[in-house]
């Protein structure tokens, strides 16, 4: 169950009052995040969290179910009913606002702030009709990481639902974390929406060059620099060769060679991440700067040679790859420490975020 369904479809789930309730995930987080949401929505269950979830039950030595996932049934009026009354309660000591559709318009045209509105119901509902402008991001997700749905710090964040449970689950977790969030009242009701997958907004990208990979091989043959704008990876596997990898956070640490170029080829899976890319390189050199279009696929699919390096880059410059989060699932001899590795940076997670200083949470209501 995901971890915005929870509430929303308890009753569905656990009919006894005196079910013991188990909340799991893989690690740790979601499954506390869950099973704290199910305890401040008031629930009569006894509910608890399992300690290191699945990768802390196979080093346990017990064993896993696999390739059971179902499709979420739809949820019943029964619990719908149960789950409304629970939310409010939650909205009220938790503080979590509502506004209406004439506040969000205006939000919305605010030139000096961002304004995000996220639909936090399950995918497949968001394709069967949503608001205009809305993007789909599950409640329990968005808690995760809402840093894949939200680029602006301390952007106003707007929730749609359709009873408004999700919504407010998810709320009034974003708002311990410090985000300004708001639920949007009756968000459903009347007025026009939209079918399927939906998209986020497109950010103003500057205008640039694109070649093709016949266009590309050309100008490197004439003296311009190629630089694999990717996953370290996929670079590993293969790349034009004299290609240098990268990632938009390492461009300053290119080699020279690179920004003395009079043409810079860049070849790279997303479009959107080179363009911005480019924008940064543009401040680091002079050098014409090119896309190829559709990246090293392009590249193979033209004929043209790639590379395969499997130590370049070095494993100690790979910021974008954490090892053992890539082996913790599989059944290798190296998942049971790679497991171990997890939880332990799972646990000590609270301790580099204090470091930080940027997490901004505050407890609610005791």
């Amino acid at each position: 169950c995901p971890g915005a369904e929870l509430v929303y479809r308890f009753r569905d789930f656990v009919a006894d009052d005196d079910t013991l309730v188990v909340v799991s995930c893989a690690g740790r987080t979601r499954s506390i995040i869950g099973a704290q949401s199910l305890i401040n929505a008031g629930v009569p269950n006894k509910v608890v969290s399992l300690q290191g979830g699945t990768q802390g039950w196979r080093l346990a030595g017990l064993e896993l179910e696999r390739n059971t996932q179902q499709a979420l049934a739809p949820v019943s009026g029964a619990a719908v009913a149960a789950a409304e009354p629970r939310a409010a309660a939650v909205a009220e000591r938790f503080a979590v606002a509502k506004i209406d559709r004439v506040t969000l318009s205006g939000w919305q045209r605010e030139a000096r702030r961002t304004t995000c509105l996220l639909d936090v119901r399950t995918p497949e509902e968001f394709a069967t009709g949503h608001l205009p402008g809305s993007v789909s991001a599950p409640g329990g997700q968005l808690v995760q990481a809402i840093d894949r749905w939200v680029g602006t710090r301390g952007a106003r964040v707007v929730l749609v639902d359709d009873h408004g449970v999700r919504a407010t689950m998810t709320a009034h977790w974003l708002k311990q974390m410090g985000w300004d969030v708001s639920v949007l009242d009756r968000a459903l009701d009347g007025g026009e929406l939209e079918q399927g997958p939906g998209e986020a907004p497109a950010p103003t990208l500057p205008a640039v060059a694109i070649v093709t990979a016949t266009e590309a091989a050309g100008l490197l043959t004439e003296g311009a620099a190629a630089i694999a704008l990717g996953s370290s990876a996929a670079f590993r596997i293969g790349h034009p060769p004299g290609a240098v990898w990268t990632i938009r956070p390492r461009l300053p640490r290119l080699p020279a060679r690179i920004f003395d170029k009079r043409r810079i080829i860049v070849f790279a899976d997303d479009v959107a991440v080179a363009k911005l890319a480019l924008a940064d390189l543009a401040e680091l050199s002079n050098a014409q700067v090119a896309i190829v279009d559709g990246g090293i696929a392009a590249w193979r699919n033209a004929g043209f040679s790639v590379v395969e390096t499997p130590d370049d880059p070095p494993d100690g410059e790979r910021l974008d790859f954490i090892f053992w989060n890539h082996d913790r699932h599989d059944n290798s001899e190296s998942s049971r420490r790679a497991m171990q590795n997890y939880l332990q940076w799972e646990l000590d997670l609270p301790g580099e975020i204090d470091k930080d200083g940027l997490s901004g949470f505050r407890l609610g209501a005791a």
